[in-house]
């Protein structure tokens, strides 16, 4: 535990700049190094393999190509050796050449299987009736024939079939693979023939032309019968650069397939080796296929070199840009600590220059917002009696300026009613009704708070400055206020919030009309609230006009101005009630305008009525 709480201090105690770089070295270096080693591995093992299975599918399709191939000369060998026809061509005993070509004439089946199968090169007997003549196809067994291997092999495998290179003295002494067999006619009289089917070179040629390794066909007498390199064909498997003892004691007497690692000249190869014995076969064809190492691991070299490239230059270009950022943080930090120790002596005039928006970025800017907290913090202690002082004597002053706005409004209204009352005594009615209603204009907007207010006085407030307006506009000005429901009197509304929209209509609409100017005034429900509508016949409002009250509508903040307008109405309710609440407004020149309020119902007995509706 001691030991591993050393290793801690000692972490604790390094320069950032070096935790960084051993950092680096433990987390990136020494797991790309290890992923780099396991990668070339997994790479090396993974194209052997590869190249291998892929090396096999090609051995099973070429066994499956070369047994298509011989099936066709061991269909051939069982026709021949049920020919009753050739039969008799072979055991009869002639007398004169001219009897011997005459049956000799009349037999077509060599030279229709030539021509039925592509791959048969030549088709031939050798019979030991010595009274038969060497045409078409029916040759004698003489001293030459019965001593060559393949035909002493024939006898002995007594009617199996064999394969092995047999020259074609049909086709200009040409060599390729025959089928070779005995055919035996009756025990009594020992006369037998010898069939030799013999294939096209081509044939053999064309199943392994497009290998990509070397790739042998073997007879079991260790000849090479096809070979991707054509200069092998007829040479012993000694010529391919294979040890004939050691290929021998790898496949005597086994029939399927094996490998096994051969060395051909200085060449480390990999030698999958597959042997199967075909139809009635005393005999077998080996397929040997060769896979060089060196060929499968010049890609992978290739690859792993450009991997250990990729992996030397990722790591040369991290450690630079480790070290720069190391270096480029620790001066960040050693720059701050000096700046925070300078505060920590008392110097408060320290502005940290540490730009960017990282954490040093805005651990420095959080401290510059600090020492200039404390600055304030220090002057306000500083100010604070004589603030105190100053702050006594403004309260007092206060207290004189709301004993005289008090006086003012009183003053005013005893005013107005001296003239109300002379002009009522003059019979003036009209005049002394208008000051009235004037003087309760101004005293209802003097008593009003910011709070909500029921619509029922807001309408009072509409109806005394329409009648006010009317006084001043006689005949020319009418108007109609209609509520749907009794309960909505008690809706609660911010107030100035009809009489701005009357005063906008009156004022902008109908002030310059000549003919008689009407406003209608509507309250309804509408949904989840209520719905306030004001329409005039008025001169209406020009698109590019109204587009500017609409964006108007649309600024976030509110105005404070004396004079309340549709702007001030509308971010009133919206920023009490949502936006989802406010103005809408629908206007034509020459056709009027109709201005929408939508409020909510707040009020319980509003609710309770209009569901009860």
């Amino acid at each position: 535990m001691s030991f591993l709480s050393s290793i801690v201090n000692r972490i604790d105690n390094m320069l950032l700049r070096k935790k960084l770089i051993i950092s680096f070295f433990v987390v990136v270096v020494i797991p790309l190094a290890i992923a780099g080693a396991i990668f070339t591995y997994t790479l090396y093992n993974s194209a052997v393999t590869r190249a291998i299975e892929q090396t096999e599918n090609n051995v099973d399709k070429i066994l499956k190509r070369t047994t298509d191939l011989l099936n066709v000369p061991i269909v051939i060998s069982h026709k021949v050796q049920l020919d009753q026809e050739l039969k008799q061509l072979v055991t009869t005993r002639y007398e004169s050449a001219w009897d011997n070509v005459k049956a000799y004439t009349s037999y077509n089946e060599f030279t229709d299987n030539e021509r039925l199968y592509d791959e048969i090169n030549s088709i031939r007997v050798y019979s030991n009736n010595p009274t038969v003549l060497d045409r078409w196809g029916l040759l004698q067994s003489d001293a030459s024939v019965r001593n060559t291997a393949w035909h002493r092999e024939a006898l002995e495998n007594n009617g199996l079939i064999g394969w092995d290179l047999v020259v074609d003295e049909l086709n200009k002494n040409s060599r390729t693979l025959s089928l070779t067999r005995k055919i035996s006619y009756g025990k009594k009289e020992p006369i037998y023939g010898v069939l030799v089917v013999n294939l096209k070179q081509e044939a053999l040629d064309n199943i392994i032309s497009q290998e990509q390794y070397e790739t042998l066909i073997i007879s079991d007498n260790d000849k090479i019968v096809a070979a991707k390199d054509t200069a092998l064909i007829g040479r012993n498997i000694g010529g391919a650069g294979l040890d004939p003892e050691h290929f021998r004691a790898m496949t005597s007497g086994f029939v399927g397939r094996t490998s096994f690692d051969v060395v051909i000249n200085g060449e480390h190869m990999k030698a999958i080796v597959d042997r199967f014995l075909p139809d009635t076969s005393a005999s077998g064809i080996t397929v040997v296929a060769m896979v060089p190492y060196e060929t499968i691991l010049r890609d992978v070299k290739k690859t792993g070199l450009l991997a250990i490239a990729i992996m030397i230059g990722s790591l040369l270009l991290s450690s630079v840009l480790i070290y720069f950022f190391s270096l480029k943080l620790s001066s960040r930090i050693r720059k701050l600590c000096m700046e925070i120790k300078t505060v920590s002596l008392g110097n408060l005039d320290v502005t940290s220059t540490i730009q960017g928006r990282d954490e040093f970025g805005q651990l420095a800017s959080h401290f510059n917002h600090m020492v200039q907290s404390i600055k304030n913090l220090v002057q306000k202690v500083s100010e604070t009696n004589s603030q105190k002082h100053q702050l006594m004597l403004k309260q007092k002053e206060m207290k004189f300026k709301m004993l005289a706005n008090q006086i003012n409004p009183h003053f005013l209204f005893n005013t107005l009613e001296t003239i109300r009352m002379k002009a009522h005594v003059a019979g003036q009615q009209e005049i002394s009704t208008a000051v009235q209603q004037l003087g309760m204009l101004m005293r209802r907007s003097l008593n009003i708070k910011s709070d909500n207010i029921p619509l029922k006085d807001e309408l009072d407030f509409v109806v005394d400055y329409l009648e006010i307006q009317r006084f001043r506009y006689g005949d020319r000005l009418q108007y109609a206020i209609e509520v749907e429901n009794l309960a909505l009197y008690k809706l609660p509304i911010p107030p100035f919030t009809i009489q701005p929209i009357i005063e906008n209509a009156v004022i902008h609409g109908l002030e310059c009309k000549e003919e008689q100017g009407f406003i209608q005034l509507k309250v309804s429900f509408a949904g989840a609230g209520a719905l306030i509508t004001v329409q005039d016949n008025g001169l209406g409002i020009s698109r590019e006009r109204l587009e500017e009250i609409q964006a108007l509508f649309d600024q976030e903040e509110n105005t404070t101005s004396s004079s309340i307008g549709l702007c001030n109405v509308h971010q009133r309710i919206a920023l009490r009630y949502g936006v989802e609440y406010g103005l809408r407004i629908e206007s034509e020149m020459d056709k009027g305008t109709k201005v929408e309020i939508y409020l909510p119902r707040e009020d319980e007995e509003v609710v309770q009525s209009a569901s009860s509706r």
